[in-house]
């Protein structure tokens, strides 16, 4: 009698085991396949403004921008271009490499035309929002201070069908980390028709 009151113990604890681990794994898998609709939701034609305020010395704006981006799988992961329309041409602006990172999360690493690193952070996505802290940032081309270092900055991707945007909340800093300024930024892309990219995108 004793052993098969154990017995069924035992047996009762492996299914339960079972079903929490079935349970976790689907979890697992929605979360991935969310994540993976929402990088892809980062590509198309997209008019683009560029606010980020500091001091009122050191402000940068630029607004309706005429953007491209285009999202392709890579290995477990994605690339993300970014063209840039000018006069009569376009430009590649940057580039983004999303990998998952286990547990739910995905790393983003954001490079130059030139494939040099601006910066990378690690996050989860919730939602359809994403957020990370990415250390030691290079200095931003569209910055005209020169008296820091490094930018140490916080971004937060948010997604809906009509545009995405990207908040940040940065701290400018000397090598020695000593911190000169903070500023916060706001890019938003707003979802164009794909027909006024197409000269960009048949250019790439």
């Amino acid at each position: 009698m004793r052993m098969s009151i154990v017995l069924a113990v035992a047996a009762l604890g492996a299914s339960c085991m079972w079903v929490t681990s079935a349970q976790g794994a689907s979890s697992v898998t929605a979360a991935d396949a969310t994540a993976r609709q929402n990088i892809s939701q980062l590509g198309g034609c997209f008019r683009v403004s560029y606010l980020f305020v500091e001091d009122g010395k050191n402000d940068f704006f630029v607004r309706d921008v005429r953007e491209y981006i285009n999202v392709t799988e890579k290995g477990t992961g994605f690339v993300v271009r970014h063209f840039m329309a000018t006069e009569g041409s376009s430009f590649h602006h940057f580039t983004e490499e999303w990998q998952p990172a286990g547990r739910g999360r995905w790393h983003q690493r954001v490079t130059t035309s030139r494939g040099t690193l601006r910066y990378e952070g690690t996050g989860s996505w919730n939602f359809n929002q994403w957020e990370a802290h990415a250390k030691n940032a290079a200095r931003p081309v569209r910055d005209t201070r020169r008296d820091y270092a490094t930018l140490d900055r916080r971004n937060t991707v948010q997604i809906t069908p009509q545009r995405w945007v990207q908040a940040e909340s940065n701290i400018k800093r000397r090598n020695d980390g000593t911190p000169v300024a903070s500023e916060v930024g706001w890019v938003q892309y707003e979802r164009l028709p794909n027909e006024q990219c197409a000269a960009i995108a048949a250019a790439q």
